[in-house]
C-alpha cells in the first residue's frame, strides 16, 4: 500500500521545507453573515455584506424561499453580478445552496482581494415576489 502526499505535505516534507500559506494552513477563518427580507422587482440588486481588503474568499451559503415563477439568482462582487453564483433557480421552492466553492471557477482562496467588495444578489428571470436570503461567506485575512 502506498502513502500518498498532498501538495502541502509534499511541501513540508521538501529540504529545504516550504510551509504552506495562511490560506490552507494556520490562517483565521473570518465570516461575515447576511439576511434579508423583502419584495424586490426583477434586475434589482441586494447587497448582503462587504468583505475586507485582502480576503481571501473561501466558501458561502445561502438559504432561500421561494420567490415565484421563473426567478434565478446571481450572487457576484459588484462588478461581476454572477462572480459566485449564477442563475441558480429559486422559483419552485425554498432550499439552500453553496456558492464560491468551486476552485476550477472562482480559485477559492487563490484570489486576494485588492479592493473592498460588496456581495450582491440579482434576482432574474422575472417579476419576484417577496422572499427571504439568509447566508454566510468564509474568508481569510491573514
Amino acid at each position: 500500500m502506498a502513502t500518498l502526499y498532498s501538495d502541502q505535505i509534499t511541501g513540508l516534507r521538501a529540504t529545504p521545507q516550504s510551509k504552506p500559506d495562511s490560506t490552507v494552513s494556520n490562517g483565521k477563518l473570518r465570516c461575515e453573515v447576511f439576511s434579508w427580507t423583502g419584495d424586490a422587482a426583477q434586475n434589482d440588486l441586494v447587497e448582503l455584506c462587504r468583505l475586507p481588503v485582502g480576503a481571501r474568499i473561501m466558501t458561502g451559503f445561502v438559504d432561500f424561499t421561494d420567490f415565484g415563477t421563473s426567478i434565478t439568482l446571481d450572487i457576484g462582487d459588484g462588478t461581476t453580478e454572477n462572480k459566485y453564483l449564477s442563475a441558480l433557480d429559486i422559483a419552485t421552492a425554498a432550499g439552500t445552496s453553496a456558492f464560491a466553492n468551486t476552485y476550477a471557477l472562482y480559485g477559492v482562496g487563490r484570489e486576494r482581494l485588492s479592493t473592498a467588495i460588496t456581495l450582491t444578489a440579482k434576482l432574474e428571470g422575472g417579476n419576484p415576489g417577496s422572499g427571504s436570503l439568509y447566508g454566510y461567506i468564509w474568508y481569510t485575512v491573514e
